[in-house]
């Protein structure tokens, strides 16, 4: 499993709507959950709540502006950030969706981690 393969299995849309204080519906069952609320981009001029996130697939689409991704496009297009970037940002500042424990870098992604994020980075986040 890589390191943004972890990331986005672990962080979830919910969370992350709920920290930007932005309301959302929550729709459907196990085979077909997701989440709409208003789009989060700027000049988007969302009203109808055209943004979608997929529990299960863990994507998401926005049916005005056509903005897609996952966890960390979101935060790196919501920020005018790089992927690496989100990718620390979300280290740092989410949770694990399923455990409520802060993520950590699992020993199996730490090389990679070590390329992309700096050694740094890795020593202060990597799981025991």
């Amino acid at each position: 499993m890589s390191l943004f393969e972890y990331v986005k299995d672990k962080v979830s849309f919910k969370e992350i709507f709920e920290a930007y204080d932005t309301p959302y519906e929550e729709y459907g069952d196990d085979t077909l959950h997701y989440f709409k609320a208003k789009c989060p981009f700027d000049g988007c001029n969302d009203k109808k709540k055209s943004f979608s996130a997929s529990v299960k697939k863990k994507v998401f689409y926005c049916f005005k502006c056509h903005n897609c991704g996952d966890v960390t496009n979101l935060i790196a297009k919501l920020h005018n950030m790089s992927d690496i970037d989100a990718i620390k940002k979300l280290i740092i500042y989410y949770h694990d969706w399923k455990t409520k424990e802060p993520l950590r870098i699992p020993k199996e992604c730490e090389e990679e981690s070590r390329k992309l994020l700096g050694d740094h980075f890795v020593d202060s986040y990597v799981a025991n």
